[in-house]
């Protein structure tokens, strides 16, 4: 996966914050993708309409955009100090 990648690049060669920034956000991408997966794998029948899937989609996407504006904030920061 490209995310993984990066962020294990960052891992390497980045600064704490940044990585810890961008593992954040690798973690809520798979979140996401799992969750977006038992949805695509439930029946399409299911009682309740997949109802929590849904939900829980949608808090993880805030939850994603949340970590996104993070690292983005970390990594400015991060090369602001570099300008510096």
């Amino acid at each position: 996966m490209l995310a993984q990648a990066a962020w294990a690049n960052l891992a390497v060669e980045g600064p704490a914050t940044v990585e810890q920034a961008a593992r954040s956000v690798y973690t809520a991408l798979k979140s996401t993708q799992n969750t977006l997966m038992a949805f695509r794998d439930s029946p399409p029948n299911a009682p309740d309409g997949n109802v929590a899937l849904v939900e829980r989609h949608a808090v993880e996407v805030a939850r994603l955009s949340e970590r996104v504006g993070e690292f983005t904030a970390a990594a400015r920061s991060a090369l602001d100090d570099v300008g510096a």
